[in-house]
């Protein structure tokens, strides 16, 4: 059966970005055959100025909504969430990030969202669109994969997050990263390193922020 899936991740009021954490979900789904000839991904959401011809759009096209939420963009996820739910009563809303708690979950739920999402979201996705897979944890490569291409090709200033490695083996209780599910500390090979700093070159991005732990 197919379907098409839109997912978001909406940036800060301050600059758009790259959706890198949707577009590693999309990286390493796509790896997935089945997944692939089954599953259209359309081109995510990202923007801060969300509300468009354009996300409508996608909006009316998708049967799957996946919203990374952070602190500054929840109140946006709640309305594009609610505003598909509009245009597709049975379509599925599924939340991820850092603003889905690990516990009491229930203070944090809404009637509008179907599936919460904790912690590294790449396998579970996987196992959401396939609940056959049985793939080990490999970190994506949205960049060199090509998923941003279109973004870059119609934007001139936009910012770009970068990994040297994911996770953290601290629990410090001011920080997200401290929750459980990160302290397994992931370091990612030089070569892909140097492989994403030469298409970042190549793109001629111009605002890198190195994401890393520590």
């Amino acid at each position: 059966m197919s379907r098409t899936v839109l997912l978001g991740t909406i940036s800060s009021v301050y600059h758009d970005w790259v959706p890198y954490p949707v577009g590693c979900l999309i990286s390493h789904c796509m790896k997935n055959p089945k997944i692939a000839s089954t599953t259209k991904f359309l081109e995510p959401l990202y923007k801060n100025k969300w509300d468009n011809k354009s996300t409508h759009e996608k909006l009316k096209q998708a049967d799957i909504l996946g919203l990374t939420c952070y602190v500054w963009n929840q109140k946006a996820n709640d309305d594009i969430a609610t505003l598909f739910k509009k245009y597709n009563p049975k379509g599925i809303v599924v939340y991820g990030g850092p603003n889905v708690p690990e516990d009491n979950l229930e203070e944090y739920k809404r009637d509008f969202v179907d599936y919460y999402m904790t912690g590294p979201g790449e396998l579970q996705w996987e196992k959401f669109l396939d609940p056959d897979s049985n793939s080990e944890y490999a970190i994506p490569t949205p960049y060199t994969d090509g998923i941003f291409d279109n973004i870059l090709d119609n934007e001139d200033d936009i910012a770009v997050a970068f990994e040297t490695n994911r996770g953290c083996p601290y629990h410090c209780a001011f920080c997200d990263i401290g929750e459980s599910y990160w302290n397994k500390l992931t370091l990612f090979d030089m070569e892909r390193c140097r492989a994403e700093i030469e298409w970042m070159g190549k793109n001629r991005i111009e605002y890198v922020s190195v994401c890393d732990s520590n």
